[in-house]
């Protein structure tokens, strides 16, 4: 352990060595200690939590879109079969390209029905989560 002594004899040559310090800098030192304290309270305000309710609405509509962007690809790609089989035969009869296109309407309504379910589910279960979270506030 150091004694007192030698406690003593450091301050004292951390004072004398404090001043061959250039005149003010231990106050703008204290100054920018000070402020950076400060910053590191405040809390920020432009950040949003991330268990706010904005922020998981938006995670939601990320998926809600992706979810939408694969249907719209299948629906595209079904279409796209669809027209391939008319172009490769040209000679079709107008029933059975009525029965093609009553296939191709009813594939897309069935996939646009899956879809509307799986958002209004979404969506209750947003609205779900909303009802919680007001409990708490």
């Amino acid at each position: 352990m150091i004694s007192e002594k030698e406690i003593d004899e450091l301050i004292n040559k951390a004072l004398q060595d404090e001043s061959s310090l250039p005149e003010g800098i231990s106050q703008r030192l204290e100054k920018h200690i000070d402020h950076l304290q400060d910053k590191d309270e405040k809390p920020h305000s432009n950040t949003v939590p991330i268990n706010s309710f904005k922020a998981k609405f938006i995670w939601l509509a990320g998926i809600a879109a992706s979810f939408m962007l694969i249907m719209g690809i299948g629906i595209y790609q079904a279409n796209t079969t669809v027209s391939e089989a008319l172009v490769a035969n040209r000679e079709i009869s107008t029933d059975e390209a009525s029965e093609l296109a009553a296939k191709s309407l009813m594939l897309m309504s069935s996939k646009l029905n899956q879809g509307l379910a799986q958002a209004s589910s979404a969506t209750a279960k947003v609205q779900e989560a909303s009802a919680v979270l007001q409990k708490f506030r």
